[in-house]
């Protein structure tokens, strides 16, 4: 699934809404201490709510042992706990499967009637999603709580699921019976003549036509009096605190709270279609984020006794020893496409190339050495063979000198490389997500800067992957607008790949009255900004040449 934005309001530095737009490729330029890296710290507290409903967090999963984001008292904007921090996820559909729950079904007449019901299949018809949830502080709790988790499709607003302020009651509402998803395409007109008729009449007629949904929607909400309140809550069993679903279960819809009339096929048939229009996309949400990389400003050299981790830990990826535990172990495919990039002379052309040694250990002491040694070999060759094949195999990461020849470890090398190297493990074996990183221009020279732009547009070219990424490198930028330019003349170089302004996302962020701003500067076909760029960036440059 592909995020296509983040909306935040009330979030560290940042008071009323800002809208971060993700590309393919998504710059994030600005001063020292203007907020870019709330940014950053938005996606690692996103990630510890949708991935284990952690709303107070000081370390994260994804941010290692370098980033503490100090609690919520500390993430709310100016400390003002009256205030709820909000994110919005708006993201693409296309392509995938809204999840289905078979939890409510308890026997086997259930699902026939639903996949016979005019209501199955209604889940794919959802192209775009955005699910933004509240969170505040309770005062009851003494803590904070996930108050409100909100779902739209298709550019309309679904339904809600909130909380009370206690925590002790949980329920659906602001439920849209009438969404453009649960009826055929261009029966908006005919909708509201029925409605109209419906005001003047105060009766429902043709309700068929509004929709599948609608009918059962109404059997729900009657009462036992046979009245029916369609904005009356819906109340959701076995969620206390929090507005957000449990992942990969259907909403237990309170039924002692339901009237009798409702019967066990509209209860169970409209907790399928509610569930998977309302849990799925936030479970994808949460399946997104799960593939978020984050690297940070600083990459940590491995020491010379470095021993890498088998079991992945997103939290390595943050100082970069992430990389290097992948290289370890990886594939003979990935070290040549490394390769190509990092010594390719019309790539990084860093002058080290990598080579992964496997061998096996043998103890000098050991029989089969000795016999090795004193040449016993053809005696002993059949159980010397036979030790040889039980020995584990090992690996050992070198570093080669092209113009030396020379083995080298990390700290043998410069620390620009080191610094780089995590950015093009990242860049090369993400295959799919978001890998976000601060400064991978650190270090580096020119060159290499704008070398690493041509390899973030091959990526995105392969795969479905966004960088964001927070940099000050003028060359990093100048390499994205040269492409764009290029591939609008059809003059790009030889296997060089190409980058449309649709693919790119340039935002500046600087402080204002009210708290951050993020600016979008357009960028044209011909590689050109629309907008002028904001006062007191890159113009140190003319400043120095023209004065």
């Amino acid at each position: 699934m592909i995020v296509n934005s983040l909306t935040l309001s009330n979030f560290k530095g940042i008071g009323d809404p800002v809208t971060i737009d993700f590309k393919p490729v998504t710059l994030l330029f600005g001063p020292n201490s203007a907020g870019k890296s709330t940014i950053f710290q938005a996606l690692h507290y996103a990630h510890e709510i949708f991935e284990r409903a952690n709303l107070d967090p000081d370390a994260t999963l994804s941010g290692g042992r370098g980033l503490d984001l100090g609690g919520f008292t500390n993430l709310i904007h100016n400390h003002d706990i009256s205030r709820p921090v909000t994110l919005r996820f708006d993201f693409d559909l296309q392509g995938e499967d809204l999840p289905e729950y078979r939890d409510w079904v308890d026997d086997d007449i259930g699902p026939i009637h639903y996949f016979e019901s005019d209501l199955y299949g209604i889940p794919a018809r959802a192209k775009s999603g955005w699910v933004e949830i509240a969170i505040q502080w309770s005062s009851m709790a003494e803590q904070p709580i996930l108050s409100t988790y909100s779902v739209g499709l298709n550019g309309q607003k679904l339904a809600a699921i909130k909380t009370s302020e206690d925590g002790r009651q949980t329920y659906l509402t602001d439920f849209h019976m009438l969404h453009p998803i649960f009826r055929e395409p261009d029966t908006d007109d005919e909708v509201r003549a029925i409605l109209k008729r419906a005001m003047a009449d105060n009766e429902l007629q043709d309700v068929e036509k509004l929709g599948p949904m609608f009918p059962l929607f109404l059997t729900f909400q009657q009462a036992d009096d046979g009245s029916v309140n369609i904005d009356s809550p819906l109340s959701i069993a076995g969620q206390k605190r929090t507005a957000l679903p449990v992942w990969g279960k259907s909403l237990a819809f309170d039924h002692e709270t339901l009237s009798d009339s409702v019967d066990y096929d509209s209860r169970t048939i409209f907790t399928a279609v509610a569930s998977s229009l309302i849990v799925g996309p936030g479970e994808l949400l949460r399946d997104a984020l799960r593939k978020f990389k984050y690297i940070g400003p600083i990459r940590e050299i491995p020491s010379r006794n470095f021993r890498s981790v088998r079991s992945p830990d997103a939290s390595r990826w943050a100082n970069g020893l992430a990389a290097w535990d992948l290289l370890h172990h990886a594939s003979p495919v990935l070290i040549d496409r490394l390769n190509e990039w990092v010594a390719g002379r019309e790539r990084l052309d860093t002058g080290y190339r990598m080579e992964l040694k496997r061998y096996k250990e043998m103890d000098i002491t050991s029989p089969q050495m000795i016999a090795l040694e004193q040449g016993d070999v053809l005696d002993e060759i059949e159980s010397i063979d036979s030790d040889l094949k039980r020995l584990p195999v090992k690996t050992r990461l070198a570093i080669r000198d092209a113009i030396s020849d020379i083995e080298l470890k990390p700290q043998d090398i410069g620390v620009g490389i080191s610094q780089l190297l995590p950015i093009v493990v990242a860049a090369l074996a993400t295959e799919d997500g978001m890998v976000a990183m601060e400064q991978p221009e650190l270090h580096i020279h020119p060159a290499l800067q704008v070398a690493l732009g041509d390899l973030f547009i091959h990526r995105v070219k392969e795969r479905e992957v966004c960088f964001l990424i927070e940099t000050h490198s003028e060359h990093l930028l100048l390499r994205f607008l040269r492409r764009i330019r290029e591939t609008t003349a059809n003059e790009l170089p030889t296997d060089v790949d190409g980058l449309s302004p649709e693919q790119l996302s340039v935002l500046f962020v600087k402080k204002s009255g009210t708290g951050v701003e993020a600016t979008q500067l357009k960028v044209d076909e011909t590689g050109e900004f629309e907008d002028e760029w904001p006062d007191g960036f890159f113009e140190e440059r003319d400043g120095e040449l023209f004065f």
